[in-house]
């Protein structure tokens, strides 16, 4: 995969109408809050918590749609 195809830059263009400077206030909310959530995830990974993976993985799953970085 490639940078160019890695992300589906109409997504977060479509929720911001086109502000750039909201673009990257979503993306970098995006960005602090999924790895966040990725050690929550780690851990409960390591405590063997299927449920709170779930949730996590979940969660990510759709914050990540909804930037537009789909493939993750």
């Amino acid at each position: 995969m490639t940078e160019a195809n890695a992300m589906d830059f109409s997504r977060i263009q479509e929720t911001s109408d086109g502000d750039r400077e909201f673009e990257t206030e979503l993306f970098e909310m995006y960005l602090e809050d999924t790895a966040d959530r990725i050690l929550r995830l780690e851990a409960a990974i390591g405590n063997g918590d299927s449920e709170l993976c779930r949730r996590e993985a979940h969660t990510i799953k759709g914050s990540s749609a909804n930037v537009g970085a789909t493939r993750l």
